[in-house]
């Protein structure tokens, strides 16, 4: 049996926009066993008490496993996915800029 290695990292951003409470939360868990590659991501958007929260399991770089949780419905999700798009703008760790967090996973991966 092959040595297990584990790798974990966590980014976890907030910002208040017109007096709402916006976090973002991701974790990403890179397990290598016997040669495989196993990588599981929990992102966890929140806006107030509204949340979405997605696990993804990928190995070797396919999806394997992808599951959403929310208590809201379709058209509550669509509204949160509006507003999040209208609100969410972060100075730091945006994507597209160097050093983002973007950049950081991928940095983290190698």
């Amino acid at each position: 049996m092959e040595e297990q290695i584990n790798r974990s990292v966590l980014v976890d951003h907030e910002i208040i926009v017109d007096g709402e409470l916006l976090r973002e939360r991701k974790e990403l868990t890179v397990i290598a066993e016997e040669g495989k590659e196993k990588k599981v991501l929990h992102h966890v958007r929140s806006i107030g008490d509204r949340e979405y929260v997605v696990k993804q399991i990928t190995i070797e770089g396919k999806i394997v496993d992808e599951t959403v949780d929310t208590s809201m419905n379709e058209e509550e999700t669509v509204q949160f996915r509006t507003d999040w798009e209208a609100k969410w703008h972060p100075s730091i760790g945006a994507e597209g800029k160097s050093g983002g967090i973007g950049h950081f996973f991928k940095k983290f991966l190698k």
